[in-house]
């Protein structure tokens, strides 16, 4: 029997900052136009794993996962961590597709000061987004 206030295993720790800001985006993701939408379907089927393989990683029945990713039901933020350590995925990772490149990886490789100048471009550019 696990004791009290243990983990199941699998089950990711994440900061207290991405927990609320999870829990946020959990309530915007409800059309498949929102920027907050989830990828589940498509990181089970990235990392291989049938509906079924999922449920038994993360404790999650498969009727349930079908629904998360057929989008019949909203996935809390608990089944959000534990989808999340099954996949073995960041937050970040679960509201975009799995092809899609990080900024993280796409500079790693580059210069100090080139890493510096792009994150002056991306803010710049976002400050005019802002300002529309």
């Amino acid at each position: 029997m696990a004791s009290r206030g243990a983990k199941p295993a699998g089950q990711a720790v994440l900061p207290i900052a991405s927990i609320g800001k999870l829990a946020y985006v959990a309530l915007m993701a409800t059309s498949d136009d929102s920027p907050y939408k989830h990828f589940l379907r498509e990181w089970r089927k990235h990392r291989g794993y049938t509906q079924e393989q999922l449920a038994e990683r993360c404790g999650i029945p498969k009727s349930i996962i079908s629904r998360y990713e057929s989008g019949e039901r909203r996935i809390h933020i608990e089944a959000q961590f534990q989808l999340m350590a099954a996949l073995d995925i960041r937050p970040a990772q679960f509201f975009s597709p799995p092809d899609a490149p990080s900024l993280d990886a796409l500079v790693a490789d580059q210069t100090l000061e080139t890493r510096r100048a792009l994150v002056r471009m991306v803010k710049s550019f976002l400050d005019h987004e802002d300002a529309k």
